[in-house]
């Protein structure tokens, strides 16, 4: 039995070494017939040899470099066009808040409801610069605990309730409205938002009952035109040292939030806000790339557990929300729409800590970036508001104008606009000719060259295995050690087999 298995594994040694030889004398691959050819020494093998097994390791070096640079940085991006039009960027969404948070004059009527004496009402004003932001808090615990006391009093649970009593609504702000230089309905084209800044108006944001997502048109008198009341008065309840309006320029879909663009317009000016369009596209084959390869995520991918748009600016927005909830039980009256309790006037202390911790919130929270997007440059210019010497105030008809009224401009200033393009720089077929012309360059090698090996290493060696099992039975050797084992090679007894067996 010993010597039968000593003989058997000399047999299958025979067949592999006989079966790369015939592999090596009729493969495509360049230079491995050498390493097994009679006709020359030792020496010229060996050369061979490391010639071939060089050129494999190369190949193969070669191919992870390729399939690295496939896999780290996949795409690139490039300029699409210089003079795409105006409707191909949809035109931002404007945001305007009063620099003055809250009107003394409101405060003085809602006090009045309240039923209030005359110490309650101090102290109640003396509070109030602190639930404008909840950014300082610099006053005496003794003014917010009856602020508290008066409030709950009275039922008043949320912050947001006195708020939106106190501050200045859109009719109050917004006097006139022009779209491409055509008066339209300020009420349907503005909506009261929340912002950082309190409440606030926005223009073609969210869900406003009118819209006007794209224009044709560029330069001045098209876009947004609007005549604004910054209604002064002696008290100012505001972070800046000035009056007049606070411009976010944003994305339709996207909380006007840190991301934002903000520009600051003094009382009594005419600004200019020149918009400059750059809008990100991604082609097909990146939408196709796993997330791990393109690092970005599309609006429609990711869903957001409060804006129905996934964008960057959405995601570090309710991220920092959902941060002041876990450290305070409750969020800041502007945000909300998370769906979470508001915080009241005992919560102050707990929302300035963690304002002040000074967290970057980019860092922090898990928000990809997102593939594809519009950003908007702004060149801002200004000048006084002559309104009783320009003939040009004609096209705002008769509104009531004063000294300190603001007239602001939004409009793309350019009809040609700059659209970059995402795509990815090695596509499969790309892929597959870079591995196919590495292969071929050191080896030789084609397709036929994978299917040679595939048929040498299993169908070619299994059919000589059959044959040496067959040959042992019909020898039948009374001394197994006798065998000729170079006799189950013979080309002529083994091509006539594999005819008889595999051909009809």
């Amino acid at each position: 039995m010993r010597l039968k298995n000593k003989e058997r594994k000399k047999g299958f040694w025979s067949v592999v070494y006989e079966t790369y030889k015939d592999f090596a004398e009729n493969t495509s691959i360049h230079g491995l017939k050498y390493t097994v050819m009679k006709e020359i020494g030792t020496w010229e093998k060996s050369f061979w040899t490391i010639v071939v097994l060089s050129g494999f390791v190369t190949s193969v070096y070669l191919t992870f470099l390729f399939w690295e640079r496939y896999v780290s940085n996949p795409t690139r991006t490039t300029i699409m066009s210089y003079y795409a039009p105006t409707s191909m960027i949809q035109f931002p969404a404007v945001t305007i808040c009063n620099i003055n948070r809250i009107m003394d004059s409101k405060v003085d009527t809602f006090m009045k409801t309240l039923q209030l004496d005359e110490s309650e009402i101090n102290s109640v004003k003396k509070a109030l610069p602190e639930i404008m932001g909840f950014s300082e808090l610099n006053i005496d615990n003794r003014y917010i605990k009856v602020f508290q006391n008066i409030l709950e009093k009275n039922s008043i649970f949320n912050i947001s309730y006195f708020m939106k009593n106190i501050v200045q609504n859109c009719s109050e702000m917004v006097k006139y409205c022009l779209w491409n230089n055509v008066p339209v309905n300020c009420l349907k084209s503005f909506k009261e938002s929340l912002t950082v800044d309190g409440y606030c108006c926005s223009f073609n944001y969210g869900s406003t009952d009118t819209k006007y997502p794209y224009t044709d048109l560029n330069g001045f008198g098209a876009g947004i035109s609007v005549i604004l009341d910054p209604m002064l008065q002696p008290v100012q309840y505001s972070d800046y040292q000035s009056s007049g309006f606070k411009v976010i320029i944003h994305d339709p879909d996207e909380y006007p939030g840190f991301q934002s663009t903000t520009k600051m317009i003094s009382s009594g000016t005419i600004s200019y806000l020149q918009l400059y369009g750059i809008k990100m596209m991604c082609s097909d084959a990146v939408r196709n790339l796993p997330f791990s390869q393109r690092d970005c995520y599309y609006s429609d991918e990711l869903e957001l557990q409060t804006f129905t748009a996934y964008s960057y600016s959405n995601c570090v927005t309710e991220c920092e929300a959902y941060y002041y909830y876990e450290n305070c039980d409750c969020v800041p009256y502007y945000y909300d729409f998370i769906g979470k309790p508001e915080c009241n006037i005992s919560k102050l202390s707990c929302i300035h800590d963690t304002f002040s911790d000074g967290q970057d919130f980019s860092n922090i929270c898990d928000c990809p970036s997102q593939c594809e997007d519009d950003y908007y440059d702004i060149i801002s210019e200004y000048s006084s508001f002559d309104y009783e010497e320009s003939m040009g105030m004609s096209s705002f008809g008769n509104t009531t104008i004063t000294k300190d009224s603001v007239l602001i401009n939004v409009f793309f200033n350019d009809q040609s606009q700059t659209i970059y393009l995402r795509d990815t720089i090695f596509s499969t077929i790309y892929l597959l000719s870079s591995f196919g012309g590495v292969y071929s360059l050191f080896l030789g090698c084609s397709l036929i060259t994978v299917v040679e090996i595939i048929y040498y290493c299993m169908f070619r060696f299994f059919v000589t295995m059959k044959y040496l099992d067959r040959a042992e039975l019909e020898e039948k050797p009374t001394n197994l050690t006798k065998i000729e084992i170079s006799t189950v090679f013979n080309k002529q007894r083994q091509d006539t087999y594999f005819k008889s067996t595999f051909l009809p």
